[in-house]
């Protein structure tokens, strides 16, 4: 028997069943010791005016991969509040809390989305929260469009807590994945045609994510309509003892008083120093470094310093640093992934200095933090080293957005048709007019955002056209895994056929990117490596 390993692909990706099982509305809970597999780890507490500082290590031991939570909505992106004694301070971050709070009330057309990314197994993310003293109630929609449904009020009361909890919540596979599988099996169940309910959900799904760099290792939804989908939401904990921690019971609504982020308006020369190089910091995951040759990438990990005074690179770099307010949470939670140590100077005077932590958050050399609701991405632009390597790897991201969207063509295709057809087929459009039938699909999101929809058909370094990929006729429903599915092209719409269509000049170095069926992308240097691949 054949196996469907299209159809194979789209479920594992959107109709996978969730792992977790539910739990009736509770959280698993895996506390910071040893031997629960996922746990927090304390590294340091510091609390000094002006600030509270607590360093800690989420490790994974579980054996395979999770998806932590990384932000539950706008700025900060977690909870803080006391408990009712006033005896606990609790630091919350995680999704499905909120659905079961009965006082909150969410206004209609408020929308927050949560954002967990993907923690291999065996590894471990080290987290810096800074919070600014004395401590205010940070609650999940303070200040937009959430209040309390018996009309109370914030007490104003001081207090100093003894007990810091630190919660966060994790899945145990892509939360993303798990949203499509239980609409999917809602759609195969449904005795009506595919509506507007699903397309429209699917498709703000899809076009939200397909902003995001590093898709593949992240994912986001929002937690009002799509996250009530969730079932098993697990939580770790850090419970730490012996504190005074001063305290308010007011939320913090103003920026005024708050330390300023470094300035850079006077800055006429910068130094960047990359940790521990420009492969970690800008190509840190496999998907990315396999699309690198070993020579590309042993050049990469040699790199690490950049000088930089060109005046219209220091002000896009100024003014990514200076983004308005409402983006920036002083405080706040920063991952120490790898980091850009930024210095700046005034002909041989030096100015400033703080590190760039992720393209998430600052440090500032007297340990002022800064996180970030946007990625700090003009480092990207400003570093020429990398320009090359980084269009190739978004035009693999773009792959594999058009491999999304064919399969989010192949269910909603399935779902419209009539009962007859069997719905677990999976299904691809003609390859004379792919591109046009991914265009038709009923994607509303996607159409209204144009510019989107149109860029992912495009290689970023293969100037201009409309399309710069083809379909390869051979591949349907029942092809393996390994068959090209999409490949590299010059400039055109609903191109299809074979290798003698490639492109190598696309890229400098020359080369081009393929995408297998089971959504892999590969980058093609030579005709022998292209026609080692299955074509048929």
């Amino acid at each position: 028997m054949q196996r469907h390993y299209l159809l194979y692909a789209v479920l594992s990706v959107y109709f996978l069943p969730v792992l977790c099982r539910d739990l009736a509305g509770k959280n698993d809970i895996d506390m910071g010791r040893e031997g629960q597999g996922v746990a927090i780890h304390c590294d340091r507490l510091e609390v000094a005016d002006p600030f509270v500082e607590l360093r800690y290590r989420i490790s994974n031991d579980s054996g395979h991969d999770i998806w932590v939570c990384q932000t539950n909505g706008d700025n900060p992106g977690f909870e803080v509040f006391l408990s009712d004694d006033d005896t606990k301070l609790t630091i919350r971050r995680r999704h499905s809390f909120w659905l079961a709070e009965k006082m909150w009330v969410v206004e209609e057309g408020v929308y927050r989305y949560a954002e967990y990314v993907r923690l291999p197994a065996g590894e471990t993310r080290v987290e810096s929260l800074l919070l600014a003293l004395p401590i205010h109630h940070q609650g999940y929609f303070d200040g937009h469009g959430l209040r309390f449904s018996d009309g109370a009020e914030f007490s104003n009361r001081s207090a100093y807590a003894d007990r810091v909890t630190l919660e966060i919540g994790y899945f145990t596979e892509d939360p993303l994945a798990a949203i499509f599988a239980t609409w999917g099996k809602e759609m195969k169940t449904a005795k009506r045609r595919f509506d507007g309910h699903f397309s429209g959900g699917l498709s703000r799904l899809a076009v939200v994510n397909e902003h995001m760099r590093g898709r593949d290792e992240r994912a986001l939804f929002d937690v009002e309509v799509s996250g009530r989908s969730l079932k098993g939401e697990r939580s770790m904990r850090l419970e730490l003892g012996d504190q005074q921690i001063p305290c308010v019971d007011m939320p913090w609504k103003s920026h005024k008083g708050r330390p300023s982020r470094p300035e850079m308006d006077a800055c006429t020369r910068v130094e960047i120093v990359y940790a521990p190089s420009m492969l970690q910091y800008f190509f840190p995951t496999l998907r990315d470094q396999s699309l690198l040759g070993p020579e590309e990438k042993q050049h990469l990990e040699s790199e690490k310093t950049i000088l930089l005074d060109d005046p219209d690179l220091l002000r896009l770099l100024a003014s990514d640093v200076g983004r308005e307010e409402k983006y920036v949470e002083y405080g706040g939670i920063c991952a120490e992934i790898a980091t850009a140590r930024v210095t700046c100077f005034r002909g041989d005077q030096k100015l400033t200095s703080f590190a760039i932590l992720g393209d998430r958050g600052i440090r500032t050399a007297d340990g002022r933090c800064f996180a970030y609701s946007y990625e700090l991405s003009s480092l990207r632009e400003i570093t020429p080293h990398i320009l090359p390597f980084e269009l190739r790897i978004q035009c693999a991201a773009h792959l594999r957005n058009l491999w999304r969207r064919l399969c989010l063509y192949s269910i909603c295709h399935s779902a419209a048709t009539s009962d007859s057809v069997d719905r677990r087929t999976s299904v691809l459009p003609s390859s004379d007019r792919w591109c046009t039938a991914l265009a038709l699909t009923r994607q509303p999101e996607l159409l209204e955002n144009r510019d989107q929809f149109a860029k992912v058909f495009r290689c970023p370094s293969a100037g201009p056209g409309e399309c710069h990929y083809a379909m390869n006729p051979n591949c349907g429903a029942n092809s393996p895994p390994d068959m090209v599915l999409l490949f590299e092209t010059k400039a055109g719409w609903n191109q299809h056929g074979g290798p003698e269509l490639f492109a190598f000049d696309n890229h400098d170095p020359k080369g081009g990117c393929v995408l297998l069926t089971d959504g892999t992308v590969q980058f093609i240097r030579t005709e022998e490596e292209l026609h080692a691949l299955r074509w048929r």
